[in-house]
């Protein structure tokens, strides 16, 4: 026969009537935080467990400091949640879209969004819901968080995609207003429409105008590579364009051979040489 204590205690009586006690406190459960407890429990992703964590202020009635019941946050959310009309991944899409749009709006359109997003997570899937929650974000804030200047520079530049497509080179470029100003300045040089070809002439047609049949995409790349074609004339521009530098050497087939048999015997056929720490060293037959 057992009984089990308020402490939490099983007493259970022996054969020799002696009782075997083992208190163990609820607090004591061996995990660290709220989200390994209810990883273990619900066995669902640490990641999982944290979402509905983080959920739960919103669609959850608090207690207040004096004891008082505070009701849910977002309490139509809430009763939707409560009556398993809404999934609760949905419930944390809705949630993040009203807290992100929280200061850029009156109180009004937040709850007009969040009745509106909650009657759509009733009839259909998360991922349509995601797509709402965008479409109502991008209606209150048009112009969007305006980045700072550390920003812009980490995410400026010219990447060089290994990807190739029918032999074509892929470039990417993120540009600054004023960076983007000049580069669209030089390329909307090729795309003037007084700037025509005229055909070779012959001995019987005369010299006309020739059909541009290029596409404004196409004009505007040859407008930048004419630019930069053009900066490469003016001489101001580094001679090994970034590569690292070579050095070529000449040497004689005979003192190559020589130098294999380990023949040190001087040679009088020898070319154009450099002369490194070691002595004369040549490269490339003759």
């Amino acid at each position: 026969m057992e009984s089990a204590t308020p402490a939490g205690s099983v007493v259970g009586a022996g054969s020799g009537g002696r009782a075997a006690d083992s208190t163990v406190s609820p607090l004591d459960d061996g995990y660290r935080n709220a989200a390994e407890f209810l990883r273990a429990r619900l066995r669902i992703s640490i990641g999982e467990a944290r979402r509905r964590l983080a959920l739960a202020p919103d669609v959850l009635p608090q207690t207040g400091m004096a004891g008082q019941q505070i009701p849910a946050r977002r309490e139509v959310l809430a009763d939707a949640l409560a009556s398993a009309l809404v999934p609760s991944r949905s419930a944390t899409i809705i949630s993040t879209a009203l807290d992100t749009v929280r200061q850029l709006t009156d109180e009004d359109t937040i709850t007009r969004m969040e009745h509106a997003l909650t009657t759509t997570a009733m009839e259909s899937d998360p991922d349509f819901v995601a797509k709402m929650t965008k479409r109502w974000t991008d209606v209150i804030d048009q112009d969007g968080a305006e980045p700072s200047e550390e920003v812009l520079r980490q995410l400026q530049g010219a990447f060089l995609r290994r990807r190739r497509r029918h032999g074509l080179h892929h470039l990417e470029i993120f540009a600054t207003a004023e960076q983007y100003e000049t580069l669209t300045t030089a390329m909307n040089t090729a795309t003037n429409p007084r700037l025509t070809t005229g055909t070779k002439p012959t001995d019987d047609k005369p010299t006309g105008p020739d059909l541009d049949r290029r596409s404004r995409a196409q004009k505007l790349l040859n407008g930048l590579v004419g630019a930069c074609a053009l900066a490469m004339t003016t001489g101001k521009l580094p001679s090994n364009g970034g590569l690292r530098p070579q050095l070529t050497v000449t040497i004689d087939h005979r003192d190559l051979f020589e130098q294999l048999t380990h023949n040190s015997r001087p040679s009088n056929h020898s070319n154009t040489g450099t002369h490194g720490d070691h002595g004369n060293t040549r490269a490339a037959l003759n």
